[in-house]
């Protein structure tokens, strides 16, 4: 539309540089999903996955916190799992320094329907995620790079889920960076900072566009 336009980016961003950063001295046995209970992100597909992996990794957790519409269908489920003693339900959270905690224990994250900020969130704290291949993702989704912070899975399939999880316990050093890596291409990136910076140019340049993602 504007060809001779020149266009920056300031991208969508929760936290600042400080609030990021990897945990390498932790202890990591979960499987995290932060996000809305709701159909489109299918949270019940994770959940009937880490059913399929349970017996298979019997240190391995799962923590779901987020609430929403679909959160009573998903306790019955949980409850039905055999494995609810493994599986925690913390319900809405959105404090930096609690959830930090969180991802701290967590070997990898889970998109299981549509990925948006809190995939971003999740390399931000160098976490990789397992994301579902054909969903109508948010933009967000550009920050994803397979074999580098993300492993990629088919939609709607707990099985080929459930393959991710397996990989991602027991394979983690073979299929993503350091989560050093990630988290430090995250806060390039991704950071208050890097959107303020783009933000900064778009005012200061001459005949600029900005885009936010």
């Amino acid at each position: 539309m504007y060809p001779r336009k020149q266009v920056t980016a300031a991208p969508n961003s929760l936290y600042s540089a400080d609030e990021m950063g990897f945990d390498a001295n932790s202890m990591r046995n979960s499987v995290l999903y932060v996000g809305r209970l709701v159909d489109a992100k299918k949270p019940d597909l994770l959940v009937s996955a880490f059913e399929l992996v349970a017996s298979d990794l019997p240190q391995l957790r799962l923590t779901i916190v987020g609430d929403g519409p679909a959160r009573s269908i998903l306790e019955r489920h949980i409850a039905e799992t055999g494995f609810g003693e493994r599986i925690r339900l913390i319900g809405h959270e959105s404090r930096p320094s609690v959830l930090r905690g969180y991802y701290s224990a967590a070997i990898a994250s889970a998109s299981p329907g549509c990925a948006g900020l809190s995939i971003t969130q999740s390399f931000g704290f160098g976490v990789p995620a397992l994301i579902a291949r054909d969903e109508p993702h948010g933009p967000e989704i550009e920050a994803a790079s397979e074999g580098f912070n993300a492993m990629f899975f088919q939609s709607d399939d707990p099985g080929d889920l459930a393959s991710a999880i397996r990989r991602a316990a027991r394979q983690r050093s073979e299929v993503f960076a350091d989560g050093a890596a990630i988290a430090e291409c995250s806060i390039r990136r991704y950071s208050i900072e890097a959107m303020a910076a783009g933000l900064i140019q778009a005012i200061e340049g001459d005949d600029l566009c900005v885009s936010t993602t």
